[in-house]
């Protein structure tokens, strides 16, 4: 976000020198030359030194390009800007779906847990009939499996969480 801020500032310090640049400026100076005195002739003024005075007027004729230039860096400011707030929304959708993978894990963790509990007590249900008729062990087999696939179900709800945390905490902390 700083990046985008620090370019808007760039583009702004832009369209500043953009307008000093437009306005007519005056400038005013003087060249120094230094002269070694001659010993093969003798020239007038002969190893006296130069000082020549210099004055200098702008003035911008044609403003179409100074206006082109501002209003190129506005739109980059505001390209700057759109990019920042899409940016934001980026990272906003990146911690919400982390935040809902958590959730979503959490609650199939509860979920799992209910139904290993219920799962355990239609076992002992039928433990009890098998002791006493000897029938239905397919029945006790398959709730078996799976009591073994909700609790397979739970570890992956818990890794689940345990990577979504670790997205959040990444993208917060950084």
């Amino acid at each position: 976000m700083n990046l985008y801020a620090l370019q808007q500032e760039v583009a702004r310090q832009s369209i500043a020198l953009n307008n000093l640049h437009s306005k007519p400026s005056l400038g005013v100076g003087a060249d120094y030359i230094y002269v070694r005195k001659r010993s093969d002739a003798e020239p007038a003024s002969n190893g006296r030194d130069i000082v020549q005075l210099r004055g200098s007027i702008k003035i911008p004729l044609n403003k179409d390009q100074y206006d082109a230039k501002e209003r190129e860096e506005q739109l980059r400011i505001a390209l700057l800007e759109d990019k920042k707030i899409n940016s934001s929304k980026q990272f906003l959708a990146v911690i919400e779906q982390a935040y809902t993978n958590y959730e979503t894990a959490r609650l199939n963790v509860e979920l799992y847990q209910e139904q290993i509990k219920i799962t355990k007590g239609a076992i002992q249900i039928l433990e009890s009939d098998y002791s006493a008729s000897g029938k239905r062990f397919d029945e006790l087999l398959t709730l078996h499996q799976a009591l073994i696939n909700y609790e397979e179900q739970i570890l992956k709800a818990i890794v689940q969480s345990h990577l979504a945390k670790a997205k959040i905490e990444r993208y917060i902390n950084n």
